[in-house]
């Protein structure tokens, strides 16, 4: 997998941050790339091939609107993403 840069604002990116641990559970390996700026360089398998940036980004945005997200409400609330 070629790696993929996401660019925040500075606010959103501190959230990202906060909130590493729980993106790496849902299988987004993210590194932080610059002040505010992410590489992602693993994400799950079951993420359909060429749409890798649209999914990881949504379920970033998922972890920004909700922070007290979990991995089991992230199953619940998806079912379609069982293989987590």
């Amino acid at each position: 997998m070629q790696p993929l840069i996401f660019d925040y604002p500075l606010t959103q990116a501190l959230q990202i941050q906060d909130h590493i641990s729980l993106l790496a559970e849902l299988g987004l390996e993210l590194t932080p790339f610059g002040q505010s700026s992410f590489m992602l360089s693993s994400h799950p398998t079951w993420f359909v091939p060429g749409q890798e940036a649209d999914t990881a980004r949504e379920m970033i945005d998922w972890v920004l609107q909700d922070p007290k997200l979990t991995v089991a409400n992230f199953r619940e609330k998806n079912g379609d993403y069982d293989e987590l």
